[in-house]
């Protein structure tokens, strides 16, 4: 039902149903990785709040999904859009095997949160020190970072004019 809720942007009934979850928690029925994700996907766009954002991390801690890739790149996605680029890039640090979602998580928090240096850095730290390729997210939040500040200074020339 979770997934359901998440697919279809129904991030309100994925809280609510995540809520019920946790009020039945017990040995047998408990929250997995799946789960976690999808409520930080709720999260991420109904409450972009970094103290928040710290709670869900000691959640995730407490429950053991810290060692899980797709929790911790939710993660790392959530507290980016809640502006806490620390904790994200401290999450995404720590973590021993990163994917491309991984990269894409942190190198678009920065570009989204206009981090620009940052984001080309990283971006030039994934290729040099990994095998993995940029997909398209990789290439749109690194254009963007190239681009932005182009844009603003073409911005204050033509009205300056």
């Amino acid at each position: 039902m979770l997934i359901g809720y998440s697919i279809h942007d129904m991030h309100g009934h994925t809280l609510n149903l995540f809520s019920s979850l946790l009020s039945f928690y017990s040995v047998t029925l408990k929250p997995d990785n799946f789960t976690i994700t999808c409520v930080l996907k709720a999260l991420s766009v109904l409450f972009p709040d970094s103290i928040l954002a710290k709670k869900v991390h000691c959640f995730v801690l407490r429950h053991g999904f810290d060692s899980d890739i797709f929790v911790v790149n939710a993660l790392i996605t959530y507290c980016s859009r809640c502006d806490d680029l620390g904790l994200a890039r401290i999450l995404f640090d720590r973590m021993h095997d990163r994917d491309i979602v991984s990269w894409n998580s942190m190198i678009a928090g920065y570009s989204e949160c206009g981090f620009y240096e940052d984001c080309k850095s990283l971006y030039r730290k994934m290729l040099d020190s990994t095998r993995l390729r940029p997909n398209g997210v990789t290439l749109v939040s690194v254009l963007q970072a190239y681009a932005r500040p182009m844009i603003s200074f073409l911005g204050r020339k033509f009205t300056s004019l």
